[in-house]
């Protein structure tokens, strides 16, 4: 059930670039992916990626601050809402 909705909104990408923001090569992996994407946030148990915080403006978060952050209206995006991918809640990379 939670990888069906997962699905539901999930996006592949492939990133253009490399980044090299973290000691540890894979989070960098992540967060290319993250910034690829654009997406709404990074939610991780990893304390490397969860020390950064945020990166290009996403924030990185563990699943319960996660929880806690979906709550409030202005940050749960509109894809979830309405089932479909929505408008980006970012503006495109520049």
């Amino acid at each position: 059930m939670i990888a069906g909705c997962i699905r539901a909104v999930a996006e592949m990408v492939e990133p253009g670039f490399a980044l090299a923001v973290v000691a540890d090569e894979p989070d960098n992996r992540v967060l290319e992916a993250a910034v690829e994407a654009r997406t709404d946030a990074v939610v991780t148990a990893d304390t490397g990626l969860l020390t950064l915080g945020a990166h290009d403006g996403i924030p990185i978060m563990s699943a319960t601050r996660f929880l806690e952050w979906r709550g409030s209206a202005e940050h749960w995006p509109s894809s979830f809402a309405g089932g479909h991918r929505g408008a980006p809640a970012r503006p495109p990379r520049s």
